[in-house]
C-alpha cells in the first residue's frame, strides 16, 4: 500500500522511520548481521531511544541472497508457509573492506556500507539495484487510524482481506534504473510491464478486467536481469515506480520482511535460480500445449453451435487440441 504523499511527505496518520546507518556489522553463519537504528548514533547517549532494525543477509544458494528485516523478534510464527529449498550446501564469501562489507554469492554480491545506510546489489560488475537514503524502514499507524480501521465494517466475502489488528509494517525500497521494466507477480490482467502500478499480492475474485487476480505470486523480475521473491503468504504490496518513480517498494504487515535477491546471466537464468528455490512445475500433458477453443460467454451454446465451432476449425485446417465448455454451456442457474 502507498504511504507516500508526494515525494517528500508521508500520508497523514503514518510514521515512517528509516534505517539510518549500519551501527554494528557482524559476520554470522553464511552471512552478515546488521543493527540498523532509525536515527543517527554519534555517541552512547544517543542509543536510548528509537527503533532498531535487525537486518541479516545470508546465502546458501549460488546467486541467491536472502535478506531478513525484523523489528520485534520472537512473535508467534503460525502463518501458512512456502516450501523452499534454501540450503544447497553453498557458502558465500564474506569480505571486509575499508568502507564496506561484501557478501559474494557466485557472481551476485551485496555491498553494505559501513556508515550511512547503503546496500547495493551487483551481478559481476553490473549494478542491479539497491537502497540507501529512505529505503529500508518501519511504518506505524497512529492510534486514530487504527481505531477507525477496526470500527469499519465491510460486506465481507470469502475473498476479502481479513480485518487486521496489526498497525506496523516493514518496507524496503529498491532503485530502478532509467528504462528498467518490471514483470511478473503471477497471473495479472493489467499491462505486461508493471511500472506505474500498485500490485497487491492477494487472491481475489475481482474479474479479469481489473487489477485483482486469482493467482498472485510475490515474485517479479527486472529487465536488468534480477528477481525479487518475497517469502510471505501475507498481503505483500508492491509499488512499481508508482509512489516514487525511481523505486520499487515492497511492504508487508507485521514486524518482519523476508525476501530473496536472485541474480543471473539473463532472465532465463534468474527464473531457473528462482524455481530451484521454490520448486519446478511439473510438465503438463502434451495436448495442453496445443490450441484451445472455448465457448466462453459469447453465445447461447447448443450442440449444433458447438459442433459447428469444432467442424469449422477442421475445415480451415486449424489444429484444435482442446475444446473448453465454459459455464454458459450448462443449464441456467445450475452452473
Amino acid at each position: 500500500m502507498k504511504f507516500a504523499d508526494g515525494f517528500w511527505l508521508n500520508k497523514r496518520g503514518y510514521d515512517v522511520q528509516y534505517a539510518s546507518q549500519a551501527y554494528e556489522i557482524t559476520p554470522v553463519e553464511n552471512g552478515i548481521n546488521i543493527f540498523a537504528p532509525t536515527q543517527y548514533i554519534g555517541n552512547r547517549g544517543m542509543t536510548l531511544g528509537g527503533p532498531v532494525l535487525d537486518i541479516t543477509l545470508t546465502s546458501r544458494q549460488k546467486n541467491v541472497i536472502k535478506v531478513t528485516i525484523e523489528h520485534y523478534k520472537g512473535t508467534l510464527d503460525n502463518k501458512p508457509k512456502f516450501e523452499l529449498k534454501e540450503d544447497w550446501g553453498f557458502t558465500p564469501e564474506i569480505k571486509e573492506n575499508a568502507e564496506n562489507w561484501e557478501l559474494i554469492s557466485g557472481d551476485t554480491k551485496a555491498v553494505i556500507g559501513k556508515w550511512n545506510w547503503n546496500v547495493q546489489y551487483y551481478f559481476r560488475d553490473k549494478k542491479l539495484t539497491g537502497g540507501a537514503w529512505r529505503s529500508a524502514g518501519m511504518i506505524t499507524e497512529s492510534e486514530f487510524l487504527k481505531r477507525a480501521r477496526l470500527n469499519y465494517t465491510a460486506n465481507a466475502t470469502f475473498w476479502d482481506y481479513p480485518q487486521d489488528e496489526r498497525n506496523t509494517y516493514i518496507r524496503d525500497q529498491f532503485t530502478l534504473s532509467v528504462g528498467e521494466c518490471m514483470y511478473g507477480f503471477g497471473e495479472k490482467f493489467t499491462t505486461f510491464v508493471k511500472n506505474g502500478q500498485n500490485v497487491e499480492i492477494w487472491n481475489s475474485d475481482g474479474g479479469t478486467c481489473c487489477d485483482q487476480s486469482y493467482k498472485s505470486i510475490p515474485f517479479c523480475v527486472s529487465s536488468r536481469g534480477y528477481g525479487i521473491f518475497v517469502n510471505s503468504s501475507d498481503k505483500v504490496s508492491y509499488e512499481c515506480a508508482s509512489d516514487t518513480v525511481s523505486k520499487l517498494s515492497v511492504t508487508v504487515p507485521g514486524e518482519k520482511l523476508e525476501y530473496f535477491i536472485i541474480g543471473g546471466e539473463n532472465i532465463t537464468e534468474v527464473l531457473s535460480n528462482y524455481t530451484d528455490l521454490t520448486g519446478k512445475p511439473s510438465l503438463p500433458p502434451a495436448f495442453t500445449f496445443g490450441l484451445w477453443l472455448t465457448t466462453s460467454f459469447t453465445t447461447n451454446c447448443d450442440e449444433e453451435t458447438v459442433t459447428s465451432f469444432i467442424d469449422g476449425m477442421a475445415e480451415r485446417d486449424i489444429p484444435l487440441q482442446v475444446f473448453h465448455f465454459d459455464c454458459f454451456w450448462m443449464k441456467e442457474y445450475q452452473w
